[in-house]
C-alpha cells in the first residue's frame, strides 16, 4: 500500500495522496470511516 502513496508539492499542495488519483490520503480514509461496519441484529 506504502507504494501508492505519494508526495509531490506540485499536487495536492504536497499532501500525501493516492497514485494517479490525486485524492489526498486523509479524505479516503474520512470516507472509510464514516461507513458503520457495526453488527446488524
Amino acid at each position: 500500500m506504502i507504494e501508492r502513496i505519494t508526495i509531490d508539492p506540485d499536487i495536492c499542495h504536497g499532501k500525501p495522496c493516492i497514485r494517479g488519483l490525486r485524492y489526498p490520503v486523509e479524505t479516503v480514509l474520512e470516507w472509510l470511516g464514516s461507513f458503520n461496519f457495526g453488527k446488524r441484529l
